[in-house]
């Protein structure tokens, strides 16, 4: 009987930082859930990576990798474009980023990488 009361009272003295490390991890998970649903895209403004917009001038390098033909049903060719990005923050662990360019907008992105990339 000893340790069960032992147990009961382990349990009702560390309520409140149970509750506090169920609700912190419950807060987290929604946060890392909703970085990985955004998908990285190329915008006019910059590179969209995890949520957060890298500007033109931050990518460090890039490279250009074979084109792909994605798809049993449709016929989708696409680049994969490997960007380089700074490594500015403790929790950012890789700093190369895929992205698919499909192979009609190649050139495009190739300029505007040309032109404001450093």
């Amino acid at each position: 009987m000893l340790i069960e009361l032992n147990t009961i009272v382990y349990y009702e003295s560390n309520f409140f930082g149970m509750l506090t490390w169920i609700i912190g991890s419950f807060c987290l998970s929604i946060l890392y859930l909703q970085r990985g649903w955004h998908k990285n895209t190329i915008y006019e403004n910059g590179v969209l990576v995890n949520g957060k917009i890298i500007d033109w001038n931050e990518i460090v390098n890039y490279k250009w990798n074979n084109g792909y033909k994605e798809g049993l049903f449709k016929n989708v060719r696409y680049y994969e474009l490997m960007v380089t990005l700074p490594k500015s923050k403790f929790w950012d662990l890789d700093n190369k980023v895929k992205l698919k360019v499909s192979y009609d907008d190649k050139g495009v992105v190739d300029d505007i990488l040309q032109r404001l990339a450093n």
